[in-house]
């Protein structure tokens, strides 16, 4: 039986270093792959940056939509086909980069910790799958991390870009600190300072809210407050309604990014199924948690201030539970 997985005591001013830090290239990463026969990595390299499993339809439809320019699904296969290309033409120069990274033998052949790290990639207990992106001055920012369970073994695979990785593997004890790294971000986002914490707003005026104010209709956000099922509250106390439109205005204004972590775990017929999720907002003078609840059988959004170290006391109790 797995170990109770407590991740609640991250402490740390810093996130402790990794054991072990390798950072390849995508046609390094296909390579080792190849090598091990192909094993199947958690996720889809030619969806890597998309968040998603891009169809040919939509794929057409974005296509159309940006006035021919490739899509996001289709500029990724690019980069796995160029990787691919790329590892068949230079096959002795990655051959020795992987090398000189100790991942492959005189012969080649992946070391005993590749295999196993990919092992625990291909087949995790666990699987933990962050996706970050944040709105910069110069542009957006993204980020997306698996990071795979075994018993007390953690291999975790990072990509910014979708053409470098950053492949790690360490004992579970240090997921506190790598998942509070993956969160860290400079602060200078373009978002400005949000409004005050704990914010309580009804689940239907935070989704539809925002994107009226996103849209520009003000019109609207004033029925969805006059409709809202239930009051919204700040730091305990009612908000008069006249209010309300205004702080679901400042809420959408200071938004410059997102983060979610989403939890799976596997089933004995190798399906995965979803045992939770973690989502956070990102405004101009940190983070939120945003946390569904339900009052009076009403869905409310509870909004908090937190901090990159409270990421891994979020997962903690869905993890714990799929590893019992």
């Amino acid at each position: 039986m797995a170990p109770r997985v407590e991740l609640s005591t991250a402490t740390e001013t810093r996130p402790d270093p990794l054991p072990v830090v390798v950072r390849l290239s995508l046609a390094e990463l296909t390579v080792l792959s190849d090598r091990l026969g192909g094993v199947e990595l958690p996720f889809d390299l030619t969806g890597a940056d998309t968040g998603r499993d891009s169809s040919d339809q939509e794929d057409r439809l974005e296509e159309r939509l940006s006035g021919g320019a490739p899509s996001a699904g289709q500029r990724a296969r690019n980069r796995l086909a160029a990787a691919r290309a790329s590892a068949r033409e230079r096959p002795q120069e990655i051959g020795l980069r992987l090398s000189e990274l100790g991942l492959v033998d005189g012969g080649g052949t992946p070391v005993h910790d590749v295999v196993a790290a990919f092992g625990v990639l291909a087949g995790p207990e666990a699987l933990l799958v962050l996706d970050l992106a944040v709105t910069r001055r110069a542009g957006e920012d993204r980020l997306r991390s698996w990071f795979a369970v075994v018993g007390s073994q953690v291999v975790q695979l990072s990509t910014a870009s979708g053409l470098t990785f950053e492949l790690a593997w360490y004992d579970v004890a240090h997921l506190p600190g790598a998942l509070a790294r993956a969160a860290t971000v400079e602060d200078d986002s373009a978002g400005a300072g949000g409004p005050a914490s704990p914010l309580a707003l009804p689940f239907e005026l935070f989704s539809d809210g925002t994107e009226a104010v996103r849209r520009g209709r003000e019109d609207l956000l004033a029925e969805l407050v006059r409709i809202a099922p239930t009051a919204t509250y700040l730091a305990g106390e009612e908000v008069p309604a006249d209010e309300v439109a205004p702080l679901v205005t400042s809420l959408e204004q200071a938004s410059c990014g997102r983060l979610r972590v989403l939890v799976s775990a596997a089933q004995p017929d190798a399906v995965r199924r979803t045992a939770g999720v973690v989502s956070w907002l990102r405004v101009g003078d940190g983070w939120r948690s945003l946390t569904p609840v339900t009052r009076d059988g009403v869905p409310v959004v509870e909004i908090a201030v937190v901090t990159p170290r409270d990421l891994a006391r979020a997962v903690s109790p869905v993890l714990a539970q799929v590893l019992r």
